[in-house]
C-alpha cells in the first residue's frame, strides 16, 4: 500500500492510497479492505471518492 496526504481545502487532509494484492490472495485482501473502509465511513469527516471527479466535485482539485 502507497499512499499521499495533502492538506486539502478548509484544513482538510487528503490521502490517496493504491493497493495491491499478491497473486492468491485478492478475497484475503478484499475483506481486509472492506473492514477498513466500514470502520472509517464510521468516523467523523471521512469521506470516501472512487474517481479524481469525485475530488472536483467535492472541491478538493
Amino acid at each position: 500500500m502507497t499512499g499521499l496526504a495533502e492538506v486539502g481545502h478548509e484544513r482538510a487532509v487528503t490521502e490517496v492510497m493504491t493497493y495491491v494484492a499478491a497473486p492468491g490472495k485478492d478475497k484475503a485482501f478484499e475483506e481486509a479492505r472492506s473492514a477498513m473502509f466500514s470502520f472509517l465511513k464510521t468516523q467523523p469527516g471521512f469521506v470516501s471518492v472512487n474517481s479524481r471527479q469525485d475530488l472536483k466535485d467535492r472541491g478538493c482539485m
